[in-house]
């Protein structure tokens, strides 16, 4: 499993084979927001939805996905969306990390057979909780989970621990068992994860230290890339404007715009920065079409369009190859995506796109309508800003157009 930092956004960024493990704090009774997006996003994909019930009752939380709009009762009845009393873990004397694999094992072959794409699995993990039979054997559990079943089965978990009733020693093993880890409002790639074949075997605490001095090593090398990044997005986008003239400025003025809408939209500090970046190469790939094609005047052919429309995949490949952090990648290949699925290059839908892009997706059309163009006059900021005010839900985030409307409307912003 690929180790890489991920903000959550909207949970969109989770896969098949993740494994992630939430820590939530003493005011967290349950971790509500987190546990619901995550269940929500996986009835949306089509997956099979397994809520693993300890310290709740089903009733319980069946009501808290109620409120949220699922229509629960439905949902059992076709199958989709299952409970599961976690005290059968530990029913015959003990907890045995071995049954409890055949069990996961059972449910994702289950859920494959029954036609759904993935086995979704939230799990309260305090039956763990020391002095339950059995419990010692949880991070043993959790590790052989990562080497016998994330591996071969099409499977998603979300361990929820609730950090005040676990000894700190548990919490430090589930955070070095789980290649992610949910804190707050993000997920991270974990820089301390350590392996199954090492965490089961004689060599753990040596492996321990080396992932700390590791981690002094890789936080000196990200300042460096960081700094050096930062002189490189600006580069790239001199070079991609300088060969198309009509759209000198566009890159960083979308991602101006697109900064101003994240933060109207009180976005984390974080987000902001890393659609501020986005935005300045988010037309990168235009570097593989010709400056003959970018400044034709008039009406582009179908084969024409076909190679424009190639531009957000070819500029997210590349930069994967130059190593910029992950979201960018992602948010530059998806941000000519639209809400109903109309969008390119893969007519993604509003659940498969991350909120960034739908961010820089509304920025980068008021930019482009409200400025000229080789192929047309300028539309005007009016026009710009009804187009989207119509479109609000069908092909833009109404959300993000809000914002935008209130950037301009109420704080006054102007392109420079």
């Amino acid at each position: 499993m690929e180790i890489e930092e991920r903000p959550v956004e909207d949970l969109t960024g989770l896969s098949v084979h993740d494994h992630v493990c939430l820590i939530h704090g003493a005011a967290e009774e349950w971790p509500g927001e987190m546990v619901l997006h995550f269940l929500d996003q996986g009835l949306r994909r089509g997956e099979k939805c397994l809520y693993v019930l300890e310290a709740h009752r089903g009733d319980e939380v069946g009501e808290r996905l109620r409120r949220a709009g699922m229509d629960v009762t439905a949902l059992i009845a076709s199958g989709q969306l299952a409970f599961h009393e976690s005290e059968s873990y530990t029913r015959s004397l003990s907890f045995d990390p071995n049954r409890v694999i055949a069990l996961l094992v059972t449910e994702a072959q289950k859920a494959m057979d029954q036609g759904y794409r993935a086995l979704r699995v939230t799990d309260e993990m305090s039956w763990a909780l020391p002095g339950r039979p059995g419990s010692e054997k949880a991070l043993e559990y959790e590790a052989k989970l990562n080497r016998d079943f994330f591996p071969r089965y099409p499977c998603i978990a979300l361990c929820q621990y609730h950090q005040a009733k676990f000894d700190v020693d548990v919490i430090k093993g589930a955070i070095m068992t789980h290649p992610l880890v949910a804190r707050g409002d993000h997920i991270y790639g974990n820089s301390y994860y350590i392996p199954p074949e090492a965490f089961l075997g004689e060599r753990r605490a040596e492996h321990e230290v080396e992932r700390l001095l590791q981690t002094f090593e890789e936080v000196r090398e990200n300042r460096q890339r960081a700094g050096g990044m930062q002189e490189a997005v600006h580069e790239i986008a001199r070079f991609v404007e300088a060969r198309d003239p009509y759209s000198a400025g566009h890159q960083e003025r979308v991602a101006t715009l697109a900064r101003r809408i994240a933060e109207e939209m009180k976005l984390s500090q974080e987000q902001v920065d890393e659609i501020w970046q986005a935005g300045l190469v988010h037309d990168i790939g235009k570097m593989y079409v010709s400056a003959t094609l970018l400044t034709k005047p008039g009406q582009l052919t179908e084969d024409e369009f076909a190679t424009i429309k190639g531009h957000p995949a070819a500029g997210s490949d590349l930069l994967k190859r130059m190593r910029f952090p992950y979201p960018i990648p992602e948010i530059v290949l998806q941000h000519h995506e639209k809400l109903d699925g109309s969008g390119y290059p893969r007519g993604l839908g509003a659940e498969d796109t991350v909120l960034s892009a739908r961010i820089l997706a509304v920025a980068d059309v008021v930019e482009a309508m409200s400025l000229g163009r080789s192929y047309r006059d300028a539309l005007g900021i009016s026009k710009a800003l009804q187009d989207i005010s119509w479109n609000k839900g069908s092909l833009y985030d109404a959300q993000v157009v809000d914002a935008c409307l209130s950037v301009f409307t109420e704080k006054g912003f102007r392109f420079k």
